[in-house]
C-alpha cells in the first residue's frame, strides 16, 4: 500500500457563444432567432421595452436554427416604445432592435 499515491482527473470544457438575436418586432410580439446548430438555454434572459421587462422562465430554450415569437399577451411589452433589448441573465446586452436595424453584440444587420 502506497500512502503517497495520487490521481488526476481532467475535463475539457468548450465555451461557445450563445448567438440569439431579436429578428422581428410586431403587434404579435417579439421574435428571437437562434442561428446556431445547438439548443440555447435562455432561462433568465430578459427582454426589455421602455421601462418594462420580461424574464424568460426557467427551462426556456431555443431549438437549433429556429425563430420563436414571444407574444405581446405573454410578455406584456409594448413593441413600439423605442429600442427593444435582449440581455443575458447577468444583464449584459445580447441583442438590440431599433425599427429597421438589429444589433447583435457589435455586429449590425439590416432587416428588409
Amino acid at each position: 500500500q502506497n500512502d503517497n499515491a495520487s490521481s488526476i482527473a481532467t475535463l475539457t470544457v468548450e465555451v461557445l457563444p450563445a448567438v440569439v438575436s431579436i429578428s422581428a418586432v410586431s403587434d404579435a410580439g417579439i421574435t428571437l432567432s437562434n442561428t446556431t446548430n445547438r439548443i440555447v438555454d435562455i432561462s433568465g434572459w430578459q427582454l426589455k421595452s421602455g421601462t418594462k421587462k420580461f424574464m424568460m422562465p426557467e427551462g426556456t430554450a431555443l431549438l437549433p436554427n429556429v425563430q420563436v415569437t414571444f407574444p405581446t399577451s405573454v410578455t406584456k411589452l409594448n413593441p413600439y416604445t423605442g429600442a427593444i433589448t435582449l440581455a443575458y441573465p447577468g444583464g449584459r446586452l445580447a441583442s438590440e432592435y431599433h425599427s429597421a436595424t438589429v444589433e447583435v453584440l457589435s455586429e449590425k444587420t439590416f432587416v428588409p
